[in-house]
């Protein structure tokens, strides 16, 4: 009989009286499936300071600045499985003794990976974006706290794919009934898409995609615009958080 003990999700076989085995518990412990659950489930043990931007009125003038700072866990290369030798100490460099730099994010002395763990950081920087609604998490919302989290299917469901690219055939449609060249209408409806992409693309680009969007819900049936509303959201959030995602990359 195999019984399934605690959150780890450990098989221990069970003897006749009851009892559990030492052999077999080692045996659970060594299970590269059971190994794999617990990694998985084990939450990130690196936290940084994910931070709100906003737009506000100084003395007449627009400027950037920080409304809120919220905690974001995040996974290093290690969660990944990954070996490699972090940087040493060094003030001069905001280097602490844990080799973590002065955003809390770990720093490697392999530039590869070091570039690896930066990336994965902005990913999830983006990802969280859409999580945000002014200076806090919008309802019913929260960081991945670990793989399992991370992953979850959430808007990569069957149903929000094909609503995701019914959205975009509907928007190219749209670009070509204005008479746009092929070129535009693949630029435009790819870029529509990728939220990631929007934060770097050229300003011309992104201004261009705003002012079609504009023109483009308002055509819609409200049923389409129900089932269009995420990607749409998702790619007026990108738009409007270009700035942070610009600074983040400097």
């Amino acid at each position: 009989m195999v019984a399934w003990m605690g959150e780890a999700l450990h098989p221990v076989r069970c003897t006749q009286s009851g009892e559990h085995t030492l052999e077999d518990a080692n045996m659970a412990q060594a299970n590269p499936v059971t190994q794999a659950a617990q990694a998985v489930a084990k939450a990130f043990g690196t936290v940084i300071t994910f931070v709100i931007n906003e737009t506000v009125e100084v003395n007449g003038k627009n400027k950037y600045q920080k409304v809120a700072e919220l905690p974001m866990p995040i996974p290093t290369l290690e969660d990944f499985g990954i070996s490699a030798k972090r940087k040493a100490t060094n003030k001069d460099d905001g280097i602490n003794e844990k080799g973590l730099d002065e955003d809390g994010i770990p720093a490697y002395e392999d530039e590869s990976m070091d570039w690896l763990q930066f990336a994965v950081v902005q990913q999830l920087k983006a990802q969280n974006r859409n999580k945000v609604d002014g200076k806090n998490l919008k309802e019913g919302m929260k960081f991945p706290e670990n793989f399992a989290e991370l992953v979850a299917v959430g808007e990569r469901s069957g149903e929000a794919l094909k609503n995701r690219h019914l959205c975009k055939s509907a928007f190219a449609a749209y670009l070509k009934a204005k008479n746009k060249s092929d070129v535009v209408v693949k630029v435009l409806s790819d870029l529509f898409i990728d939220a990631n992409s929007i934060s770097v693309a050229k300003d011309d680009f992104v201004e261009a995609l705003e002012f079609h969007i504009k023109a483009f819900v308002p055509g819609l049936s409200e049923d389409d615009k129900l089932k269009y509303e995420r990607t749409i959201e998702k790619a007026v959030e990108a738009i409007n958080g270009r700035s942070t995602t610009l600074a983040d990359l400097k």
